[in-house]
């Protein structure tokens, strides 16, 4: 991507797939939207013991180096979004301290799960 520096504002995503990850710098030019993927990267879950994880410090890491690559091009940030899976979480205490790890979707201890709840709250 070559540089844009009569941008006057870019707007930064970093959106976390389930196999994938990416920072992408949105900007408006002439009136129109372009995306432009500025750093992409593997995410991929990790088994520990019995667990499915997700390597949460390798995506920081990597989310890290594309917010580097992001500013050396666009000096105009605006914002930072970031986008990631809807069914896992991280738990954290009073601090903001991590407490657990953060388990993967695809993680056996689901397995059952909607039928469970949906004992609890019916479908409909």
């Amino acid at each position: 991507m070559q540089s844009n520096e009569n941008a006057d504002s870019v707007y930064l995503a970093v959106d976390l797939g389930a196999s994938s990850g990416r920072v992408i710098a949105g900007l408006l030019r002439e009136g129109k939207l372009e995306l432009n993927v500025i750093h992409r990267f593997e995410n991929s879950p990790v088994r520990v013991h019995q667990s499915l994880q997700w390597d949460v410090l390798g995506l920081w890491k990597e989310i890290q180096q594309g917010l580097r690559m992001a500013s050396a091009e666009h000096p105009h940030i605006e914002s930072v979004g970031v986008d990631t899976w809807g069914v896992d979480y991280v738990l954290v205490d009073g601090s903001d301290q991590v407490t657990w790890v953060a388990r993967c979707y695809r993680d056996q201890r689901i397995q059952g799960m909607t039928e469970r709840a949906f004992e609890i709250v019916t479908r409909e």
